[in-house]
């Protein structure tokens, strides 16, 4: 909640301080250990291409919000005697630490590093996100910052919208604060009385329906009394 909170303040700076995720890692021995991430006021660096990882972020739904690749550090080659010529030389170095500066994103759900197509690390990022992308309007989200879950078309009928400010996720005759008087055979209960058609019609079939009852009813006992009298 605290890290949901702090992101949220991030996120009402202006629009020129830019948002980062600050990953350092720790590798040693062909693994990466994520030693600690943070969402920074800070601008991410630009993506590169052609090094020997990927760097891969993607949303909630599954898609790749941002892309680039890195190398590790590297550490020269030294021999006994030393060799000036093999110092020259160098290797990725077995262990090191490094840190990627990489850009924020409010639907961002996972970090992911690759090399050759192989997954060698991943990384849970919904901590920091505001957007879960589950097609609902939650309180932490808005249109701005979340335009798939709290956008008109997203299949939702928010509480900020009715049938006359957004028809394709609100239907007609459901609570809504807004009364659409639509002959559809549905009686908008936000629709006072005389506003909807189709409320008088079911108030006249239900009078209609009390009536045959109690014509069913007084029937009924005046058949019974006749039977009595008879005996």
């Amino acid at each position: 909640m605290r890290m949901m909170i702090a992101v949220m303040a991030l996120l009402m700076l202006p629009v020129a301080h830019a948002l980062s995720y600050s990953a350092v890692f720790n590798y040693e021995g062909n693994t990466f250990i994520l030693e600690d991430i943070m969402v920074i006021g800070a601008a991410p660096a630009p993506p590169s291409s052609g090094n020997d990882y990927i760097a891969r972020i993607l949303s909630s739904g599954g898609a790749v919000l941002f892309e680039t690749t890195f190398n590790l550090p590297t550490e020269g080659l030294y021999s006994i005697p030393l060799d000036k010529s093999m110092a020259e030389r160098s290797h990725p170095a077995r262990k090191t630490s490094f840190d990627l500066l990489l850009p924020y994103y409010s639907n961002a759900k996972t970090l992911q590093i690759l090399k050759d197509g192989s997954l060698l690390f991943e990384a849970d990022l919904a901590a920091f996100s505001i957007c879960n992308e589950d097609g609902k309007c939650d309180a932490s989200e808005s249109p701005d910052a979340c335009p798939r879950d709290c956008t008109c078309g997203n299949g939702n009928c928010e509480t900020s919208e009715s049938y006359h400010s957004c028809s394709t996720d609100c239907a007609s005759g459901r609570p809504d604060s807004y009364c659409d008087s639509l002959a559809d055979g549905t009686c908008d209960p936000d629709c006072g009385a005389g506003e909807d058609s189709d409320c008088e019609e079911k108030s006249q079939a239900g009078n209609m329906l009390y009536l045959l009852l109690g014509m069913v009813l007084v029937g009924g006992a005046a058949a019974i009394a006749l039977r009595n009298r008879k005996k």
